[in-house]
């Protein structure tokens, strides 16, 4: 699978050659990241409870 990921990141003409959706490998990597990503977000805040400081990035938006 990691492979295929790869050969669908760059010039994708080698998974088009084997038969794989670039778009669909696309998407399915973002989205496993991002669930990744979601996953460690959400147990940062709910299994270390007294590393929660809503002032972690002052400067975020301002």
């Amino acid at each position: 699978m990691g492979l295929l990921v790869r050969m669908a990141g760059g010039p994708a003409n080698a998974t088009r050659a084997l038969g794989y959706s670039v778009s669909g490998i696309r998407i399915a990597a973002t989205a496993a990241g991002s669930a990744i990503a979601g996953l460690g977000g959400a147990s940062l805040t709910l299994f270390y409870p007294g590393s929660w400081n809503p002032r972690a990035s002052p400067a975020a938006g301002a």
